[in-house]
């Protein structure tokens, strides 16, 4: 990694490692300050009307993960009991 690359970058930059010496990136934190203009407030309101569109799609995602998660849960459940036979 080139730290020269960094020195000017929005993103975050470079420090040298403590252990190996070797460089490391560290992102500036997050989220980055915006400037809310109102053509800023237009674009947002006119990118996210088509993302209702989509309501019930996501809602079908996330049920499919609630379904997933439970049945990873019973199996992980059944694992940790100790089995029995009839």
């Amino acid at each position: 990694m080139d730290p020269k690359a960094f020195r000017e970058s929005p993103a975050g930059g470079v420090v040298r490692s403590i252990q190996g010496g070797y460089w490391a990136f560290v992102p500036n934190p997050l989220p980055p300050e915006l400037a809310w203009s109102p053509d800023l407030v237009t674009t947002l309101e006119t990118k996210q009307l088509p993302l209702f569109e989509h309501a019930p799609d996501v809602r079908e995602v996330h049920n499919y993960v609630r379904a997933l998660e439970h049945g990873t849960g019973s199996v992980d459940n059944a694992a940790a009991e100790p089995a029995s036979y009839p």
